[in-house]
């Protein structure tokens, strides 16, 4: 594992009296790296005060390594400390900072402007002209270290950072990352066994893995959490605080995605054998799984759930409380979507063999169905049920509730429709030139059964059958 520095030379330079400042350089980081020490250099003369040093992101401003107290420096040398535990760095900006409490720093005048940019091995240092925050060699007075902002005119201030070219995570059979405050941590994992990543505070979480065998991600605090997972067994992104959690996972088996309190979380899957995605809570969760062999999308709560799903053998969709929950599977085997409470339901689907749809509650469902073999939607509580299938063998619709049930077919083989309830039951059939044999039947003393058939290859008008009670 080699170790890289952005500067190979030793300095000459002497002390700069001052007051307390921090004073540093901006560098960037081309390919996913460990921290695992700064240094900073004693100039001949300085006072033998303990330096402070820490690592900041250049997107965020925020401390994203140390602080780190220094042992006391030989003037005239690199004082170096290496950290008891590695930071996983990003691709990205960032910026090297070193405290002097006293003054007496080091200064090389206009360095910066004479260099050009400096690959060294993961970590690149930038000349003035391609830094992100406006000049390269930068300060800030005050009295604990700070980010510094303000721009030393292309002056080297002498702080470094030694990072290693592999991630903490490479290699690992167990690996954790944990965010329990107010801030950002970010960690990148390759090929572990075990992947855990959790926020339990204010501020920002993100963690890339590829491939592991189980990975959870969990946010119970106010804050984001977001995660990249490719690809493993399985996955679990629970969110049960207020905020936003992002996952996404690609080749899982297992994958399930639970939102209990206020927030967004979004799940993005590729391709799993199990998809769950769960909204317990009020808030929005959105799901996209292509392709699973098995998806359940129970909603119990208030808010909105979305889901996306294609090539899977087996969808179920439902939702128990108030809100709205959308659905859309292509192509799969079977799917089930049922809304026994008060909202809207929506299910998709295209193509696939069997499709059943149940309204037993108040609210509106509307399912479309196209090239399915079996079509099955009934309406047994108050409210509105709508179904279009085209090119299905069989259609069956059951009106036993209080409302409205249209529904719209086309090139279906068999039809049938039962109206035992009040409300208005609608059938429309456009043209076709196959067969079709429709059954109307309605339950109650008003209504005499009928059957309907159009030959084929007449060219009919459409049939429209309605009845109001």
């Amino acid at each position: 594992m080699a170790e890289y520095e952005l500067f190979t030379e030793t300095p000459t330079s002497g002390a700069n009296a001052d007051s307390s400042v921090t004073v540093g350089c901006e560098f960037r980081v081309d390919t996913a790296c460990e921290l695992s020490g700064v240094r900073y250099f004693h100039p001949t003369g300085g006072n033998l005060n303990a330096r402070t040093m820490g690592v900041f992101s250049m997107s965020s401003g925020a401390l994203v390594a140390g602080p780190y107290v220094m042992p006391i420096g030989v003037p005239g040398t690199w004082c170096e400390l290496t950290i008891g535990s590695t930071v996983d760095l990003v691709p990205g900006y960032y910026r090297v900072g070193c405290l002097h409490p006293a003054g007496d720093y080091p200064f090389t005048s206009s360095y910066f402007d004479n260099i050009d940019d400096t690959p060294r091995g993961p970590i690149t240092l930038l000349s003035t002209f391609s830094v992100t925050g406006g000049a390269q060699g930068s300060y800030s007075y005050g009295a604990s270290l700070t980010n510094p902002t303000s721009h030393g005119g292309g002056g080297n201030f002498w702080s470094d950072v030694t990072v290693s070219d592999a991630t903490g995570g490479g290699e690992d059979y167990t690996a954790s990352a944990n965010l329990s405050g107010a801030g950002q941590l970010a960690r990148v994992i390759t090929v572990a066994f075990n992947k855990a990543l959790s926020l339990s505070g204010a501020g920002q979480l993100s963690g890339a893995v590829v491939p592991v065998l189980s990975t959870a991600v969990a946010l119970s605090g106010a804050g984001i959490a977001s995660s990249s997972l490719t690809p493993h067994i399985a996955v679990t992104a629970g969110m049960s605080g207020a905020g936003n959690l992002q996952a996404g996972a690609e080749s899982a088996r297992v994958v399930s995605v639970d939102l209990s309190g206020t927030g967004d979380l979004l799940g993005i899957m590729h391709p799993s054998w199990v998809e769950q995605a769960n909204l317990n809570g009020a808030g929005e969760l959105s799901t996209s799984v292509t392709p699973a062999a098995t998806v359940d999308i129970p909603f119990t709560g208030a808010g909105t759930l979305t889901a996306d799903i294609h090539s899977i053998g087996k969808t179920d969709v439902q939702l128990t409380g108030a809100g709205e929950l959308i659905a859309g599977a292509s192509p799969a085997v079977s799917t089930l979507g049922e809304l026994t409470g008060a909202g809207v339901l929506q299910p998709i689907v295209h193509p696939h063999p069997t499709v059943d749809v149940d309204l037993a509650g108040d609210g509106q469902l509307t399912a479309t169905a196209d090239n399915s073999r079996t079509v099955t939607t009934r309406l047994d509580g108050a409210g509105t049920l709508s179904t279009s299938a085209i090119t299905a063998v069989t259609i069956t619709t059951h009106h036993d509730g209080i409302g409205t049930l249209t529904t719209t077919k086309r090139i279906a083989t068999n039809t049938q429709t039962s109206f035992g309830g009040i409300g208005t039951l609608t059938i429309d059939l456009p043209d076709s030139r196959r067969d079709i044999t429709v059954t109307a039947t309605l339950t109650s003393p008003q209504w005499e059964a009928q059957l309907i058939t159009k030959p084929r290859n007449a060219a009919l008008p459409s049939r429209r059958w309605s009845a109001n009670l």
